[in-house]
């Protein structure tokens, strides 16, 4: 259950390490490295087959006779042998409806048949060693236990699954799944369809086609079973999948977030990582339960699997497999199972509630084991709001039923804080951070926090609704003493560990969360050796496709290194860094932001220094490599579950304390990004009064190739998007002419 998370955003690359010297990122193996696209990432296809399962429930419940009379009772096994031939239906998400598979079996194990559609094997994307890489995984061993197989582990923790067939094997078949996917985007890993529990024909199929047998469906095609990390989803899958047919055989009904949370955890028992955990961390004020439609509903899996791996790591005698046994459902069957394992503590579902909430973000900070998780890397919830001044006029939120919101002060001193709220079901806790202390906060009158900015200089509120149905209103007013210190924003541990060799035209930035009321006041980084190294700060897209850079907030500037580190292994602490003043540009702090560095022609320029973290599956730092085949952005990983971060620290002061300077009234082209250029980039500008405006194009010949901009433009900032796609790889000039006035820069495509 401690493995790492793999990485997915939005390739992957392995960087070895190399002990006692800095770690490199060996170029040319960069091209021999498969690499996965975040677009196209293998996930459970349950959520595709919930309409149908749905209708079979409510047949079912509308003819309670239907089923006994109805369910499969075959008195004979399949028996099959390697090499045996069998045509399967499966399920064609586009058509929705049922086609034939003829496949072969390939392998027979302890719990399983393994068959391949005949016409992945033909196509070699599946041979013996992938049929017998999943039979071991599925049999023998995982990740987490190498004594036990998925099939066992997910036994001893959810329950037995159905036997309609009279064999106790299940049928794993290996085909390419119709799932409409086109080259990006996420794709169906892997189903189970309880069709395949009842005969052929029945009435309550109505028209869909059934196998008679317990049968899972594996993707390969996009997935690539042979490559290891595709591999590993698809097992990951198949544990979760699998634990649907163990729910569907003893609770069929059950309330779909109970039933995917579990089976989010049978792929964590098995040994593969908590996914999506951004999905949860950044979304905490939603109802517990709610499963959503659509792609909205794939940001629920990260909450079920949080709220379930806490119910394991609490109460790991059997309270799984006893929820899913339970024909109650939801909140009642919650209560249920608590009144038979919280026994010597007794818990009910609010009181679990409010502790789960607590240890969402208190984890590691307690002492108390209700407020801690075993399970690693696992990323904290994110404040909805921070306070870098401790004087907050009045504030109205909602907190909805069974939702959370943290608010967070940090900096300032003599903190006095009153929430007002009439809901009856609304709490406030206050998380002293530093040493670690929860208090209860109480609501309509004042809270005085004594000791905040002298013992410690932080403090989280977490607002708890635990109504079933009803959002709580809230307000907030704060008051205290204000300072100017600078809040140091960080996603490492900042002890440099290397830096990675990147080539001219790289680019790396790492992206920063902006802190309300703010401006940015420093940069520290940590450099390798002497020298000067071009940077910029942009706004973020939210996203790495196709950058995260947004708008330019600065001209890009040169940033000097004065000194080399002195030793390899590096000094503790360690003695090379360097202090980028920001002070004198005003620049907003309150919006995501992004830093970046472009590696220049000189191989001994200034190289930001890595730290190595697990991968939490929430990324800050990434890197533009312009001559990989898929030129993209990259979160690089070294292979064994941890990825690499940019030692770049980010200070932020309320923006009560920020210089007013006049910004230069002049003309500013800014330099393109990226730079050098595969499909597109990105050419910004300034202008500082209306003028005739003309961006072009022109090649080293000043023959112009191309107009971007040509008429009438009010004063302001601009950002124009360049598809390079017409134009051949080599050396290009743009000009932007305001009035009488031009600016030129050189920018390189590269194909």
């Amino acid at each position: 259950m401690h493995r790492s998370s793999i990485l997915i955003v939005p390739f992957i690359l392995c960087v070895s390490s190399v002990h006692a010297q800095d770690l490199r990122l060996q170029r040319q193996n960069v091209t021999e490295v498969r690499s996965r696209r975040s677009e196209r990432i293998g996930i459970p296809g349950s959520h595709l087959l919930r309409e149908q399962e749905a209708r079979i429930r409510t047949y079912l419940r509308d003819h309670p006779e239907a089923f006994p009379v109805d369910r499969l009772r075959k008195s004979d096994a399949w028996n099959f042998h390697v090499g045996d031939s069998k045509s399967w239906w499966a399920t064609d998400f586009v058509t929705d409806k049922e086609y034939l598979v003829a496949s072969t079996c390939r392998a027979v194990g302890e719990h399983c048949y393994l068959f391949v559609s005949d016409s992945l094997w033909e196509d070699g994307r599946v041979d013996q060693s992938v049929v017998d890489s999943i039979r071991i995984a599925f049999d023998e061993k995982t990740p987490a236990d190498p004594n036990r197989g998925i099939f066992q582990m997910d036994v001893d923790i959810f329950g037995e699954p159905p036997n309609v067939d009279n064999d106790p094997r299940i049928i794993i078949l290996m085909l390419d799944i119709r799932d409409g996917y086109e080259g990006s985007g996420s794709y169906t890993a892997g189903y189970f369809f309880s069709v395949n529990e009842y005969p052929d024909g029945s009435v309550i199929l109505a028209g869909r086609r059934s196998n008679e047998a317990e049968i899972f469906y594996m993707d390969g095609d996009p997935s690539d079973l042979a490559d290891p990390d595709d591999l590993d989803m698809a097992l990951s899958v198949t544990a979760h999948e699998f634990q649907h047919m163990i729910h569907w055989n003893n609770d069929m009904d059950e309330w779909t977030f109970i039933n995917e949370g579990c089976s989010e955890i049978a792929s964590v028992v098995c040994g593969y990582p908590l996914r999506r955990q951004g999905d949860y961390v950044n979304e905490t004020n939603i109802p517990l339960f709610t499963w959503r439609s659509g792609n909205e509903g794939l940001r629920d899996y990260a909450r079920a699997a949080r709220w379930t791996l806490y119910l394991l790591e609490q109460f790991p005698d059997s309270f799984l497999r006893n929820l899913v046994a339970t024909d109650a459902n939801g909140i009642t069957g919650i209560n249920q199972v608590l009144s038979i394992t919280a026994v010597s503590t007794p818990r009910r579902f609010s009181d679990v509630f409010e502790d789960w909430l607590i240890a969402n973000y208190a984890d590691d900070l307690s002492s108390d084991p209700r407020y801690d998780y075993l399970y690693t890397p696992l990323a904290k919830a994110n404040p909805k709001r921070t306070h870098l001044d401790p004087n907050v006029s009045t504030t109205v939120d909602t907190v909805k039923s069974l939702g959370g919101v943290y608010i967070t002060f940090k900096g300032g001193s003599d903190l006095q804080i009153t929430f007002q709220s009439g809901h009856p079901s609304l709490s406030v806790k206050a998380f002293k951070i530093g040493s670690f202390d929860l208090e209860d906060v109480p609501l309509n009158e004042p809270f005085f926090v004594p000791e905040y900015g002298t013992q410690f200089n932080e403090v989280t509120f977490a607002l708890i609704n635990k109504s079933e149905n009803t959002d709580a209103v809230f307000s907030y007013t704060a008051s205290g003493t204000a300072n100017d210190q600078a809040i140091e924003i960080a996603y490492h541990d900042g002890q440099p560990e290397g830096y990675l060799s990147l080539t001219p035209g790289d680019t790396i930035a790492v992206v920063f969360d902006g802190l309300e009321n703010t401006y940015i006041d420093s940069l520290r980084i940590a450099f390798r050796r002497p020298g000067s190294i071009q940077m910029g700060i942009n706004k973020s897209t939210g996203s790495t496709r196709p950058t995260p850079l947004a708008s330019p907030m600065l001209s890009p500037m040169t940033v000097d290194c004065p000194t080399e580190v002195s030793t390899v292994p590096y000094p503790d602490p360690y003695d090379n860094w360097v202090t980028v003043d920001l002070t004198s540009y005003g620049l907003n702090g309150s919006d995501d932001f992004a830093v970046w560095f472009l590696v220049g022609e000189n191989p001994d320029a200034p190289a930001v220094m890595i730290s190595t973290e697990p991968d939490e599956g929430i990324y800050h730092s990434f890197t533009y490599l312009h001559d990989h085949e898929n030129v993209d952005w990259y979160v690089l990983t070294d292979g064994s579950g941890n990825i690499y971060k940019y030692v770049v620290f980010a200070y932020l002061r309320p923006e009560n304390t920020v210089p007013v300077t006049p910004l230069p009234e002049t003309v500013i082209l800014y330099q393109n990004v990226p730079n050098p250029v595969n499909s597109s980039t990105e050419i910004s500008y300034r202008i500082p009064k209306d003028e005739h405006v003309t961006l072009r194009i022109y090649d080293l010949l000043g023959r112009e190739r191309m107009t971007l901009v040509d008429g009438e433009k009010l004063a302001g900032s601009y950002h124009i998007q360049f598809d390079a796609g017409g134009l051949p790889s080599g050396v290009y000039i743009y000009r932007l002419t305001v009035g009488t006035e031009s600016r030129t820069k050189k920018m390189t495509i590269l194909r």
